[in-house]
């Protein structure tokens, strides 16, 4: 493989796709969920850290959109396109499979409480 630049080329996009599909979403959900995180995961005792979790949120998915678009031989305006396909797609399957759960996190936010399931009462 050493030998054939051009699927060593290839692997390295597909990796960098593969990253950014994973890598993007996760660290706008850090950003946007971070103070979620800290009082209902870790402990309120890290609440000093909520801001520097939510940048560090914002600077991986900025980091990982800044590598698909510098690594790609395509040019920025492509990249930029397949980062927003990237953006839309997980909107999309979010909003389709995830219907309840974000009406639950809307009255939440609201201040309406969300209920708790059945399951997790007992």
């Amino acid at each position: 493989m050493r030998d054939r630049r051009d699927l060593l080329l290839e692997s390295f996009v597909k990796s960098n796709r593969l990253a950014l599909m994973w890598g993007f979403p996760f660290g706008v959900g850090v950003a946007l969920f971070g103070a979620d995180l800290v009082h209902f995961v870790i402990g309120d005792r890290w609440a000093g850290a909520i801001v520097l979790i939510q940048a560090f949120g914002l600077m991986a998915a900025a980091v990982l959109a800044v590598r698909v678009i510098e690594g790609s031989g395509r040019g920025p305006a492509l990249a930029l396109a397949e980062v927003a396909l990237y953006i839309a797609v997980t909107a999309a399957a979010t909003i389709l499979l995830e219907r309840a759960l974000l009406r639950e996190v809307a009255r939440y936010l609201r201040g309406g409480g969300g209920r708790v399931p059945a399951s997790a009462a007992t």
